[in-house]
């Protein structure tokens, strides 16, 4: 099913299918104003993502991220093959998607499985060689993070790309990295537990938006336009990085101080 996947829509996943093609991802770290006239720009030249609410052009996402106790993930170490495990979930869906992202040399291979909500909250057998992976590496339950996605497509042009604008980026670190807190997360009773949704969720690079240009093989003419009007540069930037990087050096230095 992977495989027939629009490349301009997901190129990762359509990399991650054994074509010849490479999938690239830019990503840009650009304050809200620069980002607003970049949107303004996409408004006009292209056209919204087929998945998006076609008035306002956005779609709620929220990634579940997996890590070792260890957070070897977070910390770059071979254990889990250098691949990214998240579970990712659109709006209120009741089905997720369990994702394996890995980057290699720029090139970006991505694949997916889709899971019923159900099974993950009665935390029932799954069928999927992803979950078969995370449970062979120990992965839990590390953060979510979520945001407001406005994705726009070039679907007729002689090189389809796809552009996302991320908006309102906040992070839920998980207490403990056990199943029970993502499970009460996922079903929306984290909230109940607290006296209001902004003690669970914290803002994550505040006054800006990630911008992601993805294409195949080569940035496409009409991108490279916009780079050189908004003078922009893309940057390595990990959502997943940024919303552990202060948890994880405190914890670090605690432990630190203890020895």
């Amino acid at each position: 099913m992977q495989s027939a996947i629009p490349t301009y829509l997901s190129p990762g996943l359509v990399h991650g299918s054994n074509t010849s093609q490479r999938a690239i991802e830019l990503k840009f770290l650009l304050p809200i104003d620069l980002a607003k006239q970049l949107k303004a720009r996409a408004r006009g030249e292209l056209q919204f993502d087929p998945f998006a609410d076609q008035v306002s052009g956005q779609y709620k996402v929220c990634s579940l991220y997996l890590d070792t106790r260890s957070y070897d993930i977070y910390h770059r170490t071979p254990a889990t093959g250098g691949a990214k495990f998240r579970f990712r979930r659109y709006d209120d869906g009741r089905e997720l998607f369990l994702e394996r992202k890995l980057r290699q040399q720029g090139v970006v291979s991505k694949l997916r499985d889709p899971i019923p909500l159900d099974q993950l909250l009665q935390l029932s057998s799954l069928d999927s060689a992803i979950w078969s992976e995370t449970q062979t590496f120990g992965l839990l339950p590390s953060c979510a993070v979520e945001y407001r996605r406005e994705a726009f497509i070039s679907e007729h042009s002689d090189v389809p790309f796809r552009v996302t604008i991320d908006n309102e980026l906040s992070v839920h670190r998980f207490a403990q990295q056990g199943w029970s807190e993502f499970q009460d997360y996922l079903s929306g009773t984290h909230e109940a537990q607290l006296s209001s949704a902004s003690r669970s969720l914290q803002p994550l690079e505040p006054n800006h938006c990630v911008v992601e240009f993805k294409f195949m093989d080569s940035l496409p003419v009409h991108l490279k336009r916009w780079v050189e009007d908004f003078q922009i540069a893309p940057i390595k930037f990990s959502k997943y990085r940024a919303a552990m990087k202060e948890f994880i050096t405190s914890m670090e230095k605690s432990v630190g101080a203890t020895l």
